[in-house]
């Protein structure tokens, strides 16, 4: 260590260690948190809490933090405990930006510090760690790591761990205390230790691997020093695009992770999602039209506790929670154009000039969306380094050894960029391996026939070209009637609507097909308006069970009747079985191979028999 770079105004004699040692002892007497309900909690706050934008807390009147205690926060602390007994002592938590992470984390760290034989140092924030770097002076992220030290021990009941916390006055003093005293002062007492990080992409890669400061520890010396097995349990906290995390994981699976990863998926669980809507009153009450509101809701935003939160915060803000879905609309379109805006400068940045690595990137997106495993473009590029992470929308899991999306919105907006003929499209090979294989989910077969079905319809019609099909009416009982109806789209223009009903913008007085643009638009994919005959035609396009996939809402249906004035409407399917229930009767069906003229892809659809997670 080179103490001669030390700096006393930045450094380490001018801390008031008094003054922190009462606020760290009013954290330690205010510990036990407060049952609010539904899951709910206050806790005290730490004093290391930092940043409003990368960790942004509730308050109750008393300025406690409140959050939902979550499964995951029960893991990270079963997982800790665990570590603490072994010399595999490193647990990685990862997913995107968004899922709960950093506030599972806090509650972890405030719960285990209530464990009397437990004591733990924690870093809300790595990135405000980070700024203390100074080419000129190694003291600040030094002293800052020193004082996140002390705020994990009691001032009193540890005053030996205090008292060489205010002695340090270099960096090989905190160095001693890292690796040395703590965890003799620790096996003394019969205690354990836990170093937690929160955020670690805050901390920059040319930082995390400078040998002169404290921030490389946490990849090396934390990771194998012999004092810490059985004793001390390395935290790391990180979003999905983590550049240590996609270094590190894919090469070793030393680093233990968390059993479930399914809040890296969906964020709250279905018994969190309702706590969460109960605890802030919004569409809490049992009804068909609340029902309906919050599927549309979790379509898109798939339970991610910070879109929700946002939602929550600006249907609040402007007065009215009636107004959810328009304030969902707004919302899912400005997350559209941010991601794509962010998708595109990856795009540009990284194969701005080669037309083949560009071809490979949208193969490999489209790749992470459907969770293909063995992809080699996926594997060639992480084997490279390729840094492609985005880490609202991409996941790598070590296990599988692949890159999965994460957000419901995320895959829609990107699978639909990479199959627009205006955009780089992904190859149709690509295209029929993934409604060919077996283990790509139907789920995701089904969003996949979906684009390319509309695709295929609104370029003809766009063209100019006039379009049939066949529909089979359903009957009771396993069999459908012979008699079909012929539907004839000659002349029909086509357009998209932006609304979570019908858009009072709509041109009723001209023949269309109206798609929706939000993909999971309540009950139906597209719509044919024929203005001569005044005829909607409702379209759903699924490959699972018909007689299990939700329908469009009466509600809804009698909207479209009556805006449109039509004198009769049908609901078709667009699926590849026939396996309908009594409630589907009435409803008219076309299978795969009959829309094989229109869209010649759907030939190569096999079943999977694969669900999504």
């Amino acid at each position: 260590m080179q103490g001669d770079q030390l700096s006393p105004q930045l450094g380490f004699d001018f801390f008031d260690w008094d003054s922190h040692a009462t606020t760290v002892q009013k954290f330690f007497e205010s510990q036990k948190p407060n049952d609010l309900g539904n899951s709910f909690l206050s806790l005290p706050k730490h004093p290391s809490l930092q940043s409003k934008e990368r960790f942004r807390e509730s308050h109750d009147r008393d300025g406690r933090v409140v959050l939902m205690r979550r499964k995951l926060a029960t893991e990270i602390i079963r997982e800790i405990v665990d570590l603490g007994t072994k010399d595999d002592n490193r647990l990685f938590v990862h997913g995107a930006q968004g899922v709960g992470k950093s506030h599972a984390l806090y509650d972890a760290v405030c719960s285990l510090m209530e464990y009397p034989q437990w004591r733990v140092i924690y870093v809300n924030d790595c990135a405000a760690w980070n700024h203390t770097f100074s080419l000129h002076n190694l003291s600040p992220s030094y002293h800052y790591l020193l004082k996140m030290i002390a705020t994990g021990f009691h001032p009193k009941n540890d005053e030996e761990i205090w008292e060489l916390c205010r002695k340090a006055r270099s960096p090989a003093d905190v160095e001693t205390l890292v690796f040395d005293l703590i965890p003799k002062y620790c096996q003394k007492g019969g205690l354990k230790f836990a170093f937690v990080f929160d955020q670690h992409n805050g901390i920059t890669p040319d930082h995390r691997r400078n040998e002169q400061y404290p921030f490389i520890w946490l990849e090396k010396r934390m990771q194998t020093e012999a004092n810490w097995k059985k004793r001390g349990v390395l935290v790391i906290s990180a979003s999905a695009n983590n550049e240590y995390a996609l270094q590190v994981l894919p090469k070793s699976m030393a680093f233990r992770q968390l059993e479930s990863r399914e809040f890296c998926f969906t964020g709250f669980t279905d018994n969190e999602f309702q706590n969460w809507k109960v605890h802030h009153k919004i569409f809490h009450e049992e009804n068909q039209q609340n029902t309906e509101l919050w599927d549309s809701v979790n379509a898109l935003l798939s339970k991610w506790p910070l879109q929700l939160d946002e939602l929550r915060q600006q249907s609040t803000r402007k007065g009215a929670n009636v107004k959810l879905l328009d304030e969902l609309e707004q919302y899912t379109t400005s997350r559209r154009i941010a991601w794509k805006f962010v998708e595109e400068t990856h795009y540009n940045k990284v194969t701005a000039s080669d037309q083949r690595k560009k071809e490979i990137y949208a193969s490999m997106v489209f790749s992470m969306y459907v969770n293909r495993s063995g992809d080699q473009y996926v594997r060639d590029l992480a084997t490279n380094g390729v840094s492609l992470m985005n880490k609202h929308i991409m996941f790598w899991d070590s296990e599988k050894a692949q890159f999965f999306c994460i957000n419901n919105l995320a895959r829609q907006v990107f699978v639909e960029k990479y199959l627009s003929e205006t955009q780089l499209p992904v190859s149709q090979s690509t295209i029929q391996d993934i409604l060919a294989s077996k283990s790509v989910t139907q789920s995701v077969k089904g969003s996949v026939a979906e684009i390319i079905i509309i695709s295929a319809m609104r370029s003809l019609l766009q063209k100019g070209k006039s379009m049939s099909f066949e529909t089979h009416e359903i009957q009771k009982g396993p069999e459908l009637k012979r008699t079909t109806t012929t539907h004839n789209f000659s002349g029909f223009g086509s357009s998209q609507f932006s609304t979570q009903s019908v858009d009072p913008l709509i041109d009723f007085s001209r023949s269309q097909m109206l798609v929706p643009k939000n993909s999971n638009y309540p009950g139906t994919d597209l719509i044919f308006w024929d203005a001569s005959k005044k005829v909607l035609t409702f379209c759903q396009v699924t490959v699972g069970p018909v007689k299990k996939h939700a329908l469009l809402s009466a509600i809804l249906w009698g909207q479209w009747v009556t805006k449109a004035q039509a004198k009769s409407a049908i609901f078709v399917w667009i699926a590849p079985n026939v396996d309908f229930g009594d409630h589907n009767i009435r409803q008219h069906h076309i299978s795969f191979n009959f829309l094989e003229t229109i869209q010649p892809l759907l030939q190569f659809y096999v079943a999977s028999g694969q669900e999504d997670v």
